[in-house]
């Protein structure tokens, strides 16, 4: 919990960035004492005012839809980066700003919409992207899931996402 990676999104300033580090230390002390595995996730404004939180078994844990401008924060206990799930849920919420994953070692994911996002290029290549890793999955082929996430999100650029991987 002590090795929480601080980082800086896009437009944001130290103080805001030290909020979000600090509630990903709250959310892994949320679920320290729970059995290996359990997930958690919460929902803070933008201004990192916690709206709820929520803890649940691995992959079933549902965290509510916000119309409003939000952050979603959840925890991977494996440490490994977003889900095709967690992307959907992502590019598909007009409201989310960002959405970071915190692994049980201190690995941190984070995506955000900038100021050049095009919800629409998004949309396309996320719908290209489930196709891939549907067939990942009936292949039982975790690393080319993985690979294909990771070069999605680094790709994202070209349509205003950011990815920041920070390991501490």
């Amino acid at each position: 919990i002590r090795r929480v990676p601080k980082v800086v999104p896009e437009g944001w300033s130290s103080q805001r960035a030290g909020a979000l580090q600090e509630a990903h230390r709250d959310l892994l002390r949320f679920v320290k004492d729970q059995p290996v595995g359990t997930e958690a996730g919460a929902i803070y404004s933008p201004d990192m005012k916690l709206l709820e939180r929520r803890m649940g078994a691995a992959h079933e844990i549902r965290m509510p839809h916000y119309s409003g401008e939000h952050i979603l924060i959840h925890n991977h206990p494996d440490g490994l980066i977003f889900s095709g799930a967690d992307i959907g849920k992502f590019i598909l919420s007009r409201s989310m700003e960002i959405l970071t994953a915190i692994g049980n070692d201190g690995t941190l994911y984070v995506i955000q919409k900038t100021l050049m996002y095009d919800g629409f290029m998004a949309r396309q290549q996320y719908l290209g992207l489930k196709e891939i890793l549907q067939e990942c999955v009936k292949a039982g082929n975790m690393d080319r899931y993985i690979s294909t996430i990771e070069d999605f999100l680094i790709g994202g650029s070209a349509y205003g996402l950011k990815f920041i991987k920070s390991r501490t």
